[in-house]
């Protein structure tokens, strides 16, 4: 809200007073008298400081601030300065090619680091409910880094930094994160629920991250985390080689969160089972250690070239003509396309799933058949084959289809397995639909 006093007629009125009741705070417009009467916007909230350029500062400053686009630079008198940010959890937008103006750290993997701010207090993206409104941070004369007063202002701030892919940054502020309390805050708890938002970054650095403040919070208090620790520390096991060495953790400390995560979820992570073996010998001074392996599943159990299905050419006890009629009944061709359609069509069919009996996109056996044989051509490169095609996708079949043993399956089984008989002449052919007849 911006207000104002009347002015005399004939006369621009001038701004007075700037409030923004959500944040609780009011900036008064006054003259400075250290900078020959200019008029500058001064904090009732914090006194003796008025909003400030950042333009102003060297580049290092600017840097340092990037992190918190929502924030003001605050300065007094004295030349100290304070980044105050609104008190608002931030969202990241999803974008797989964030707009040209979305600033990214590096442009062609596209991991943008453009933030959004939700003001609403109902929807539950505010610490306005907690009391909480504003935070202010103090900047050191040095300008490389900025003061947490409090543990739930180094939480927020942790989390600005993570989104903002700052891993580093972020890490070194998780010992400031430590509550001064037995049990979290409200707005503690807030701030660290909304840790969420960021589940979908799997850096090697993000994982060593998220598990120093679990240690941290996990040493002092009863915390509810919005990530598994059993997870986060299979990801930062299979990463180490690639985490910054700022953000790496002890042996002891992998250790120390291998305690807290149930022997049942350990069972299912070989990759961690195997590191935390590893670390227990080296705790010990053991020279050697058992590694246990998972189970290898048994490839011959589920696979298309492990059944012997002669039904094609053994006696018939039904028509052959029966079941490709009721083929026929349910198959839709598909277009004959090429390149990035026909790749498309692939990863669509493979979504819906394939089936003999025709299944959501109604192709089926005569889909397999016409490929089989070349009287469909649907190919992603020209030099493509299309029975390189149908011999890969009929190998994607449900367990049912491609396990039984039937006249179906076993003709194309058979020219999967022979393609010098699928591309016989004298096989039959299906009939390409005449576009003319379509017409009429």
């Amino acid at each position: 809200l911006v207000w104002c006093r009347p002015a005399p007629h004939g006369q621009e009125a001038s701004i007075d007073l700037v409030e923004l009741p959500r944040l609780g705070l009011t900036f008064l417009v006054k003259p400075d008298p250290a900078a020959g009467g200019a008029l500058r916007l001064w904090s009732t909230a914090h006194e003796g400081c008025f909003v400030a350029s950042p333009d102003a500062h060297p580049p290092r400053l600017r840097r340092l601030t990037q992190g918190v686009p929502h924030g003001v630079l605050l300065q007094n008198a004295q030349g100290d300065l304070a980044t105050l940010a609104p008190a608002v959890l931030p969202i990241r937008p999803h974008s797989s090619s964030p707009p040209p103006n979305f600033p990214c750290i590096n442009p062609r993997d596209g991991l943008h680091t453009a933030l959004l701010f939700h003001r609403c207090v109902d929807a539950g993206y505010t610490l306005t409910a907690s009391g909480t409104h504003h935070v202010l941070y103090p900047i050191h004369l040095s300008s490389t880094f900025l003061f947490t007063p409090t543990a739930v202002s180094a939480l927020y701030l942790a989390l600005l930094r993570l989104l903002h892919r700052q891993y580093k940054a972020a890490c070194r502020l998780v010992p400031s994160c430590a509550p001064d309390a037995a049990t979290l805050s409200e707005a503690e708890e807030k701030v660290l629920a909304h840790f969420n938002v960021a589940a979908d970054d799997c850096h090697p650095d993000a994982h060593a991250f998220r598990l120093k403040l679990t240690l941290t919070l996990m040493r002092g208090v009863h915390a509810k985390f919005p990530w598994s620790i059993a997870e986060e520390l299979d990801g930062y096991v299979r990463k180490v080689s690639s985490v910054s060495a700022a953000c790496r953790i002890t042996r002891q400390e992998e250790l120390e969160l291998a305690a807290a995560v149930p022997r049942r979820e350990l069972a299912r992570l070989p990759a961690l089972s195997a590191r935390l073996t590893l670390l227990r010998s080296v705790e010990r001074g053991s020279p050697e250690f058992a590694l246990v392996y998972p189970a290898r599943p048994d490839p011959s159990a589920d696979a298309f070239d492990e059944v012997v299905d002669r039904t094609c050419v053994e006696p018939l006890e039904q028509s052959v003509w029966g079941a490709v009629t009721a083929c026929l009944v349910t198959y839709i061709r598909p277009q004959e396309r090429k390149g990035v359609g026909a790749a498309t069509d692939v990863i669509k069919w493979l979504a819906n799933g394939l089936k003999l009996s025709g299944g959501k996109d109604n192709l089926g056996f005569l889909f397999f058949y016409e490929l089989l044989t070349g009287t469909l051509d649907i190919r992603v490169l020209e030099s493509d084959d299309p029975f390189e095609l149908a011999a890969m996708l009929i190998r994607m079949l449900p367990p049912r289809d491609r396990q039984s043993l039937s006249l179906m399956a076993s003709v194309l089984r058979c020219f999967a397995i022979n393609p010098h008989l699928a591309r016989e002449e004298s096989v039959p052919k299906v009939s390409p639909p005449d576009p003319e007849a379509e017409k009429e």
